[in-house]
């Protein structure tokens, strides 16, 4: 009896665990998706930093340009990446890339300069940094290459 008792208790929850399946997600409407990203922030524009010209310091290589833009790197830079800092005085692993633009200048507080060449071959690379304190304004980047001077 025992075992009809228990064979009768697994059918009948087995039959009461015959739930629909779930129904699969709805995907978003074309329209919901397009609200979605517009309220998304967009990135900032760019702003360009021209780089055309090496002017050696003491302690460090200036590249400068005449849109404002200026890149400190250590004297002794050779080519790889440097984290840019506001101020990379003393540090040989960071750059320090600053931009005039209008009335404001703009320091930049993150992101990198790349150098594909360094010295008495000439200089080149690329800037990507920002400047966290203007989030609408403060992205910098731009390619550059730079002669050697005899």
């Amino acid at each position: 009896m025992a075992r009809v008792v228990v064979l009768c208790g697994l059918l009948s929850v087995a039959a009461c665990d015959r739930g629909e399946p779930a129904a699969p997600a709805a995907e978003p409407a074309p329209e919901a998706a397009a609200a979605a990203e517009a309220d998304e922030p967009s990135a900032p524009a760019a702003l360009s930093c021209e780089l055309t010209r090496v002017a050696p310091q003491i302690e460090s290589v200036r590249l400068e340009g005449d849109g404002g833009c200026q890149v400190f790197l250590p004297a002794t830079a050779a080519p790889g990446t440097f984290a840019v800092r506001v101020s990379a005085a003393g540090d040989s692993g960071a750059a320090a890339v600053e931009l005039r633009t209008g009335g404001a200048t703009l320091y930049a507080t993150g992101g990198t300069v790349t150098l594909t060449a360094a010295g008495a071959d000439g200089w080149s690379g690329e800037v990507d940094a920002i400047d966290e304190a203007e989030p609408e304004t403060g992205r910098i980047v731009g390619r550059f290459t730079i002669p050697a001077t005899p």
